[in-house]
């Protein structure tokens, strides 16, 4: 009995989180539901999760398609941007029952909305999996936004490990989009110097997840793996996506991309470019609650 309620509950939670996230593919422009949405995900290798860090909705949507997700492959391998590199130790400690919710939280850099992750956390370690804690350690990558990439020079060895071997690609399309961001976001525009560090900041944080990713590949190249980043490092296939196909151009790559409309908007699918992802899921701005 007891089980059939917790059924019901995820079967009425699914359809009350799918009334406000609605999910297309991004060729056929059809809406999908979220059995359908998992079944066109596991044909994947790697699913890049572009998300609006910190929306409700959007966490749920993560945590509510990996059940799917392991049903077609139980080695499924998780990978965040939130978790850097030098706490992979401390995250496989949390995994393993060697320290307490608490200790992750104190040793790693954890971001605010940490308890979004929580049920993917949950889910891998209940099930078993491998989480990679694939992101740049932020202290570099802000000498890097000081400094320029010269910066990786002067380190000892054992610190340059956690940088991407090869930190830096060129991508003349994600340089505009990433300058427009920039020129937004701060309400003026940085010089010219200042911009090109602040890009290659970013860079060394796409360099070094998609390494991060490929080596969760390389080790176990028969695992499905998701990875979990803010929408602006995987959208158009860029980014992230583009440092990762460097090292693996072969593999199937499923690009989720999350696009906020305003209520006059709900026909936009029609108009959205398909190669901004191999799905897009739309939630109304009224329905965005970053708490």
């Amino acid at each position: 009995m007891r089980r059939i309620i917790i059924l019901f509950l995820l079967v009425f939670l699914t359809c009350s989180l799918l009334a406000q996230v609605k999910i297309f593919n991004s060729k056929s422009k059809k809406e999908l539901n979220l059995e359908s949405f998992v079944d066109q995900l596991s044909t994947s290798q790697v699913i890049f999760f572009g998300e609006k860090h910190g929306v409700r909705l959007i966490h749920e949507l993560e945590h509510a398609i990996l059940p799917g997700l392991w049903e077609h492959d139980n080695s499924l391998i998780l990978s965040f941007e939130m978790w850097e590199r030098d706490h992979q130790e401390v995250v496989n400690a949390f995994l393993n029952n060697d320290i307490s919710l608490d200790e992750l939280t104190t040793q790693s850099r954890v971001w605010v909305n940490f308890e979004d992750y929580l049920p993917m956390l949950y889910f891998a370690k209940e099930k078993g999996l491998k989480v990679v804690a694939a992101n740049v350690p932020r202290n570099y990558a802000a000498q890097v936004a000081r400094e320029g990439l010269g910066f990786l020079d002067e380190m000892e060895p054992e610190q340059r490990k956690l940088i991407a071997e090869t930190p830096y690609f060129e991508d003349d399309t994600y340089r505009e989009l990433f300058s427009e961001v920039m020129n937004i976001g701060k309400g003026h525009t940085p010089d010219s110097d200042m911009m090109e560090k602040y890009y290659q900041a970013q860079i060394v944080k796409d360099a070094t997840m998609a390494e991060s990713i490929a080596r969760a590949h390389k080790e176990n190249p028969q695992s499905l793996i998701i990875h979990y980043n803010g929408d602006f490092h995987s959208r158009g296939y860029l980014g992230t996506v583009t440092a990762f196909k460097n090292h693996h151009p072969e593999l199937n790559i499923a690009v989720i991309t999350t696009i906020v409309i305003e209520e006059d908007e709900e026909d936009l699918i029609s108009r959205i470019d398909k190669n901004l992802g191999s799905h897009f899921l739309m939630v109304n701005r009224k329905d965005v609650r970053r708490d």
